[in-house]
């Protein structure tokens, strides 16, 4: 019915190829993106460093309405699913809750591709693991948080 109409127009999955290009500095961002790669470049003031995804692009734009702060890679490629930023702002004005779920969400995003950009940071953050074969935490953290919230926006 017109229900799951407007839930499967909520996002869209795209394939991206090697070396693509999801975000420009500067540039406007119309999507949040859930980026599902292993490897994520971003280059922010000619200065160029990698995260491990998957990651969101595009959060810190859709917070504060600005461009884009970085330009942002796939060098291997990956999917993308996308948000669109006009309908999620709506959703997040919408529901409080759902606000405070993704303000949440990216606070810790962001506070993860801050301390992979900065080695020190990093180490400051990582706590010793007893088994090395585990995954690390924060991208366990922020995978599970983008579940939650792909499934709560799924099911408006």
């Amino acid at each position: 019915g017109p229900d799951a109409a407007r839930r499967s127009s909520l996002h869209r999955r795209d394939h991206v190829d090697p070396g693509a290009a999801l975000a420009q500095e500067g540039a406007p961002v119309d999507d949040l993106m859930l980026v599902l790669a292993d490897r994520i470049t971003i280059t922010k003031g000619g200065e160029s460093f990698a995260i491990a995804g998957p990651s969101f692009v595009g959060e810190l734009a859709l917070l504060t309405r600005q461009p884009s702060s970085a330009d942002v890679h796939l060098p291997d490629g990956g999917s993308v699913i996308r948000f669109p930023a006009v309908r999620m702002l709506a959703l997040m004005e919408a529901s409080p809750s759902l606000d405070n779920a993704i303000v949440a969400l990216f606070g810790d995003e962001m506070a993860r591709k801050l301390a992979d950009s900065v080695p020190m940071a990093r180490a400051a953050l990582r706590r010793p693991e007893p088994h090395a074969h585990h995954s690390d935490p924060n991208t366990t953290r922020a995978t599970a948080g983008a579940a939650e919230v792909v499934g709560q926006v799924r099911h408006r």
